[in-house]
């Protein structure tokens, strides 16, 4: 009995002990931390349980679509919970005002809804089909928003772009506002050419109208054949010049006379040593040369006076009342025909005064 007294004594003072070594611990609840949302939130499941750390307080982070559990200790328990997205709402908001498209921008007035023309009130504008319209001709305007203005179909036309002003106007460009030619171009027949120089191809004589006089001929700016040659620079076209007509380069005297053929002092004559023969400027022939009319034996006017030779046998001779000038190629007057002309003039004057 003694014995199984103090074994129950000890078993009761070692439960003593325990129980003040290992005091009982409390269930305690672990304070959570959560950034700016409850767990409540549309966007989490609060079905998912969250597991901590039985260590220090737990602060959970929210990233996306996860969230990354913390405590003080340092120590992460990696716990991802899946979100639900969130519902996005798929329907167009309302449109209050009906607006025309228009490639760049959206006027607000063109395509407004309308009853008749006085409801559009943007300039040019009709009512058409129950929508604002641009009337026929016109187009919104890419500067103005509440306005249409006229599509270019000429030059001058007011413009906006280049390429509408090419549409109506082949090569015109958007000037200062309006349609027109660029400067090395010039219009004709609903379109721009482009100069050409002497020579050049064109299309059109327009494109030659820079060089005077020319034109277009067989696809080459030239100058009309007959009537008119190239200046020396090719600047432009001069008229042909006969025998002594007026003259500003020598090309205008040899086009018609003869590369014998000089401008002098603004007139078309034949260089020295050689003559006009009608048509022609022609060498001089010498005395005794042959010849088939009289015209070939006549001599420039720097060589001696005319009609003093004359073609005879078909030789060049001196003509009558002239004698070849002694080893020189000239006639000069006879002496003997004037001495001759002198007694008959002479006896004429005797036999008038003894009649009389």
């Amino acid at each position: 009995v003694f014995i199984v007294s103090l074994l129950s004594l000890s078993e009761s003072v070692v439960g003593d002990k325990d129980a003040a070594a290992f005091p009982a611990v409390e269930e305690q609840k672990l304070p959570i931390q959560i950034s700016d949302r409850e767990r409540t939130d549309s966007k989490l499941n609060s079905s998912v349980p969250i597991q901590t750390d039985p260590i220090g307080p737990v602060i959970v982070s929210e990233s996306n679509s996860s969230l990354s559990i913390s405590n003080d200790s340092g120590i992460n328990s990696n716990t991802t919970i899946t979100s639900l997205p969130k519902p996005v709402d798929i329907e167009p908001p309302e449109v209050s005002e009906r607006r025309l498209n228009v490639p760049g921008l959206i006027t607000p007035v063109l395509g407004a809804s309308c009853i008749s023309n006085s409801n559009c009130t943007a300039l040019n504008t009709v009512c058409q089909g129950g929508n604002c319209m641009c009337q026929e001709g016109y187009r919104a305007s890419k500067h103005k928003m509440e306005a249409c203005v006229k599509i270019p179909k000429e030059l001058n036309d007011t413009c906006e772009t280049d390429l509408e002003c090419d549409s109506a106007f082949h090569a015109s460009e958007c000037i200062d506002g309006v349609c027109a030619c660029p400067q090395a171009f010039v219009p004709d027949q609903g379109a721009c050419w482009e100069k050409r120089a002497m020579g050049d191809a064109c299309d059109t004589t327009v494109q030659c109208l820079e060089i005077p006089n020319a034109a277009c001929l067989q696809g080459v700016c030239a100058c009309p054949v007959k009537d008119y040659v190239p200046s020396p620079t090719s600047s432009k076209c001069l008229h042909v010049s006969t025998f002594e007509s007026e003259c500003i380069e020598d090309i205008q005297c040899t086009e018609m006379i003869g590369d014998d053929s000089r401008c002098f002092d603004m007139k078309c004559f034949c260089k020295e040593g050689y003559h006009y023969n009608g048509s022609k400027c022609l060498i001089d022939r010498k005395l005794r040369s042959s010849c088939i009319t009289n015209e070939d034996c006549i001599v420039s006017l720097s060589t001696e006076p005319a009609d003093r030779r004359a073609c005879v046998n078909n030789n060049c001779t001196c003509a009558t009342g002239y004698k070849v000038l002694m080893k020189e190629d000239g006639c000069v007057k006879d002496a003997a025909d004037s001495v001759t002309v002198s007694l008959s003039w002479l006896m004429c004057v005797i036999i008038a005064r003894y009649f009389i």
